[in-house]
């Protein structure tokens, strides 16, 4: 049983390293709602073995170990699935993770400053899209517009959102 400060000191430690896993499980199992559920099963794992975790050492790299290991465990599962990676690739796109896990975090901090600029249409289109997950057919009915709008509107969006990360990222950068 994890103490007061120790559950603390987890949630300050899975919270920071929660997008990079989410990511990862996402790459590696294509069907989100499998990929959620496993996403739980890894941070209820986290937190149970959270005692056996050597905190002078990186929280991220022992995090995507035990999701990694939970990824493999499941695949008998996720068999029946026409996505499954092997070992080696799984091992691969771990490590790639690893490497560019802050760089994500980076983009995604921006990318959140950014989705907030948009115009509340803009954002309602991005949510309905990318958090919904509704096609451009659905967008379209309950926005009341044509489906070409939509793609359009997102297409803008999406470069609009582009850009400016692009410039926060040169403007964090040149402040180095």
């Amino acid at each position: 049983m994890l103490t007061a400060d120790q559950q603390e000191h987890f949630t300050r430690l899975w919270t920071q390293a929660q997008s990079t896993v989410a990511c990862f499980v996402h790459t590696s199992i294509r069907d989100r709602g499998q990929a959620e559920d496993l996403l739980q099963e890894i941070a209820m794992t986290l937190l149970r073995k959270f005692a056996d975790y050597d905190p002078s050492k990186t929280f991220l790299p022992w995090a995507m170990g035990v999701a990694k290991f939970a990824i493999l465990g499941s695949r008998r599962d996720y068999a029946r699935s026409r996505l499954v990676f092997d070992e080696a690739l799984l091992e691969r796109i771990s490590n790639t993770f690893l490497e560019h896990a802050p760089a994500l975090r980076e983009e995604e901090a921006h990318l959140d400053l950014c989705l907030a600029k948009l115009a509340p249409e803009a954002r309602r289109m991005v949510r309905l899209r990318y958090y919904d997950l509704l096609d451009s057919r659905e967008i379209a009915r309950v926005l009341d517009k044509s489906e070409v709008a939509i793609r359009v509107g997102l297409l803008r969006i999406r470069e609009q959102l582009r850009k400016c990360i692009e410039s926060q990222l040169l403007l964090e950068r040149s402040h180095r």
